[in-house]
């Protein structure tokens, strides 16, 4: 978190699918009382022509495309009437030529914003190319919200996935900073730890596999990691499970249906992601649940570390 007055960039559509992001997104500036900048990418259209045949395909700026920034403007201001979110507070609005992702981006960088909101997309599209949302969290420098529905504000139970690193103490630490950010008081709210333990050497066959056993002790150390972080006075509730993180994080958040999860990243670019993948956009691809991803410091160029956390290093991912 930065030391100026707090942020919060909200990403819309302006159309009626996006009423829901900008509101719960309007709703979390409120609770923390942080200014909103509503941002609003468009793409300019182009148009193939050729002239002689079997001439190459040329690429031309569709006419009229100088229209699209005030027509977007002025449905902004439609739907910032519509939901009635623009008293009360600080807003600001942004209306921006190029990719979502990379708008929404830049914004947050240029406005050292603490969070930002962006809502998932289910489409074939976006799970073949990938949808801003998860292009947010490969890229982002502050915690992001993803929403799939309405998220109470405070969330009433809130699952963290936790893989015993520091940069999962990190996480551990942003988030319960983040909720008590959002909230008045604790009461009602419940936060839960998961830790999915995967012994090495263990293969499904192997018999008489004490897996009760295991995941005893897998609790037991998810116990004592919380001690050692403090966890500033809340308290949460442990569990441990058997498994693939992958797998076992979205069969847990399928049976218990918590309204938001809350993942770390490891802050990996490029080939390494490729490579390693990544179970925070696993679950943000994935869940039907509305999740908090949330960067190492590292990545957001902050020196500083939560105390009773260790530094991050590239060692550890927070579940991802």
């Amino acid at each position: 978190m930065n030391a100026n007055p707090p942020l919060v960039v909200i990403g819309t559509t302006l159309g009626e699918a996006s009423d829901q992001v900008v509101t719960t997104g309007a709703e979390i500036a409120r609770a923390m009382g942080a200014a909103i900048h509503l941002v609003h990418a468009f793409e300019v259209p182009t148009v193939a022509v050729t002239g002689a045949p079997f001439a190459p395909l040329v690429f031309q700026t569709a006419p009229g495309w100088q229209e699209l920034e005030p027509v977007a403007r002025t449905r902004m201001n439609d739907q910032i009437e519509r939901l009635r979110i623009g008293g009360g507070g600080t807003l600001v609005q942004h209306v921006e030529q190029g990719p979502a992702h990379r708008v929404l981006g830049e914004v947050a960088r240029r406005e050292a914003a603490d969070l930002i909101v962006v809502g998932a997309a289910d489409t074939f599209a976006a799970h073949v190319f990938g949808s801003t949302a998860s292009r947010m969290v490969r890229k982002a420098r502050c915690p992001v919200v993803v929403l799939r529905g309405a998220l109470p504000i405070p969330p009433h139970r809130v699952l963290l996935p936790v893989d015993l690193s520091p940069i999962s103490g990190e996480v551990v630490t942003r988030c319960l900073a983040l909720l008590d950010r959002w909230c008045d008081g604790r009461e009602g709210i419940t936060v839960e730890a998961l830790h999915v333990v995967a012994p090495a050497g263990y293969e499904g066959f192997v018999p008489h596999f004490d897996l009760d056993g295991a995941q005893r002790a897998g609790a037991e150390r998810l116990g004592d990691f919380l001690a050692a972080i403090g966890c500033a006075g809340w308290q949460i509730a442990r569990r441990a499970r058997f498994g693939g993180p992958r797998e076992e994080i979205l069969n847990h958040i399928a049976a218990t249906a918590p309204d938001l999860v809350v993942m770390g990243t490891h802050g990996l670019n490029g080939f390494e992601r490729f490579l390693l993948g990544s179970v925070a956009e696993a679950v943000v691809r994935a869940c039907r649940t509305s999740v908090l991803v949330i960067p190492p410091l590292a990545a957001a160029g902050t020196a500083a570390t939560p105390a009773g956390v260790a530094p991050a290093t590239e060692a550890g991912a927070a579940a991802a």
